[in-house]
């Protein structure tokens, strides 16, 4: 998992770490709706946009930020 997580959007590894950890003592309603809020913030973090561009730029290596 660490592997994975190397590299990877700061903000999008803490979501998907909290969302691990609170799945099996939610509600599926519930999951799924924390699962909404937390992919509707990293759409709009600078982060969001950093991948994208990174890639279009000859696939040169992301420097997310956490914001």
């Amino acid at each position: 998992a660490r592997d994975m997580a190397e590299g990877a959007a700061p903000v999008s590894v803490r979501f998907a770490k909290r969302l691990i950890r609170n799945a099996l003592d939610q509600d599926i309603l519930d999951h799924f709706d924390e699962l909404s809020l937390a992919t509707a913030i990293c759409r709009t973090t600078e982060d969001s946009k950093e991948g994208p561009r990174a890639f279009a730029e000859n696939r040169r290596k992301p420097q997310f930020k956490g914001r």
